[in-house]
């Protein structure tokens, strides 16, 4: 077959592709939208026509990119060619984002994570698994199909009477869609980052205005004022901090009732402290990491998202630092790659005497799961003999364990596509088998186990979960604390990731710094923070927060960020706004 001839395949296929393809990815997420918010609501969400109507909006203007990039005029076409590729791209992947996790293509994100791709090739592990070269050999193939379409747009057909046709049918099919778009009402619904097309998805909404800098100056100087400190208990325990991935509240018997995947966490739960009401303060495992590790509520900062990942919430006193200047080892154990997102950099920025990722000798034998981590119980076994050296050394320490074998997609052990629950129980046994060592090896006689979540799973909240936990659905994962001194009870009171420093300097050092903003869950009895708060992942101008029995939104709009809806008392509200506004500020 001649070159010409290839491209006429290619560039016919390529454009036919788009013709057909878009308004069928158009009706895709419509139904999907409809679907997930429907479950939520318990009824028909009438979502269809408005998600539609939005959509036709981009759709429309791609289909008529398609036609300019047929036509005969030169320069015209050939500008409407890379763009027409851009937007077919982006919607492409913002339906599959949407599919998969619940999650909008946003640029920030793209910068975040774009540059990622040895990791992102992990996570086809389950697909390539049997087949020769594994998750490599599924990525080629996909690629070989995204160059060839890249090749059909950037390369159109030649032959006269293709390009007329698809010219034609492109023209009048772009004119149709967006002209609906544009006369068809659509009312607004709840939960607009799911209305909205990719393009509108992206356009500023006020969490990347500034503040003024005489603004930011007063808010700054009144947040600068010292806390006051009052004794700490000093019981100077190891520690230990397991942190599960995507470990959430809806899995478990105990802490919601709505499933039974994890019988082992929640009979340890039940014979030591459960926290019932634990909110994550991230929907992302680096953020989930700067709550519990810097005590901060990971709000994105004032202006745009240029894709920073750990770097864009400061460092201040971490954990590790924190319990260091006590005397403390601190040590830091994890199955991923720590080159992600630059993870191993930041941790040892935080004060960890030592980092270990998924290149430790200990997982040298080990297959390979997402992010090339072995299996949680390789990570368990490795723990294990960190903790008796660290015992050995006479020291109290700090041991922070960060799992992956619950990251999607759900993947047993062995590398094969699985379901949620046969993974979480999988993750749960492991869970309790390392409780159980660490009982037999007399650790709970001097130390504590505090088990907890990244982030709740990356997955549609249910009907179930909505009736269960109302709006706090979302951010919904457990806590478990056993150990030394500590009497079996069941929590309810709230609380939050950025508690834990807080908590574990108040009991474990001299000092207790008096934040009324950050909770004391191991004091006796706990002392929960004023309010909880948790960022909205497709609405990242909006934070949730929850102050006792009341609840409400915040809209981040630079100087302007005030509570946009909710029933938190009057006399509250500017303490909330200015409590956000000073974590924005203060970097």
């Amino acid at each position: 077959m001649g070159s010409s001839r290839v491209r006429s395949v290619l560039g016919a296929g390529a454009y036919g592709l788009v013709l057909v393809g878009l308004p069928a990815l158009q009706l895709y997420r419509a139904l999907l939208v409809n679907g997930v918010l429907s479950r939520i609501l318990g009824s028909d969400a009438g979502a269809l026509l408005p998600v539609l109507v939005n959509d036709a909006r981009l759709v429309g203007p791609l289909l008529l990119l398609g036609a300019a990039a047929l036509a005969p005029w030169r320069w015209p076409a050939r500008l409407a060619r890379p763009l027409l590729l851009l937007g077919v791209l982006a919607f492409g992947v913002d339906v599959a984002l949407n599919r998969l996790l619940q999650r909008r293509l946003l640029l920030g994100d793209v910068l975040r994570f774009g540059g990622e791709v040895r990791q992102g090739i992990t996570l086809l592990e389950p697909l390539g698994h049997g087949v020769p070269g594994g998750a490599w050999t599924v990525a080629l193939l996909l690629a070989v199909g995204l160059v060839a379409f890249v090749a059909g747009i950037l390369l159109p057909p030649r032959e006269a009477g293709w390009r007329r046709f698809l010219f034609r049918a492109s023209l009048a099919g772009g004119a149709l869609v967006l002209l609906a778009g544009l006369l068809v009402p659509a009312r607004p619904g709840f939960h607009q980052w799911a209305y909205r097309n990719v393009v509108d998805a992206n356009l500023p909404r006020g969490v990347e205005t500034p503040y003024s800098p005489g603004f930011a100056e007063e808010v700054a100087r009144r947040a600068s004022r010292p806390p006051a400190v009052r004794p700490g208990a000093n019981r100077r325990l190891d520690v230990v901090l397991l942190v599960v991935e995507s470990l959430s509240s809806s899995q478990s018997r105990l802490f919601s009732g709505l499933a039974d995947m994890t019988p082992r966490l929640d009979r340890i739960a039940e014979e030591n402290v459960a926290f019932t009401r634990f909110i994550s303060n991230a929907y992302a495992t680096h953020l989930g990491l700067v709550a519990l590790l810097l005590g901060r509520v990971p709000l994105p900062p004032a202006g745009p998202d240029l894709g920073e990942s750990f770097e864009r919430y400061g460092r201040g006193d971490s954990l590790a630092a924190v319990l260091k200047k006590a005397g403390y080892r601190t040590a830091y154990l994890a199955t991923s790659n720590l080159a992600f997102l630059d993870k191993g950099r930041w941790l040892r920025a935080l004060g960890f005497d030592s980092i270990e990722g998924h290149d430790a000798p200990d997982y040298a034998s080990s297959n390979r799961l997402a992010f090339e981590a072995p299996p949680d119980a390789a990570l368990y076994q490795a723990a294990l003999v960190r903790v008796r050296r660290l015992r050995a050394e006479g020291r109290p320490f700090l041991l922070c364990l960060e799992t992956t074998s619950s990251h999607l997609p759900w993947t047993d052990p062995d590398g094969t596509a699985s379901t949620e629950e046969r993974v979480m129980r999988y993750v749960d046994a492991q869970i309790g088998a390392f409780h159980d060592a660490l009982r037999a090896s007399g650790y709970f006689g001097h130390g504590i186990l505090l088990v907890t979540g990244d982030h709740r799973l990356m997955a549609p909240v249910t009907p179930a979960e909505s009736r269960r936990f109302g709006t706090s659905a979302y951010a919904r994962i457990p806590l478990v604390a056993v150990g030394a001194g500590l009497a079996p009870r069941r929590v309810d009171a709230p609380f939050q990731q950025a508690d834990v420093i807080r908590s574990l300097e108040c009991e474990m050092t001299e000092a207790c710094p008096v934040d009324s903003w950050r909770g004391d869950f191991l004091a006796d009895p706990p002392v929960p923070p004023v309010c909880v708060f948790h960022p909205l992942v497709n609405e990242r101008e909006l934070v949730w927060v929850r102050c006792g029995g009341s609840e409400g939104l915040v809209r981040l709009d630079g100087d302007a960020t005030g509570v946009a809806d909710g029933n938190i008392p009057a006399a509250l509200v500017p303490r909330v706004v200015e409590a956000v506004n000073s974590w924005r500020i203060e970097r």
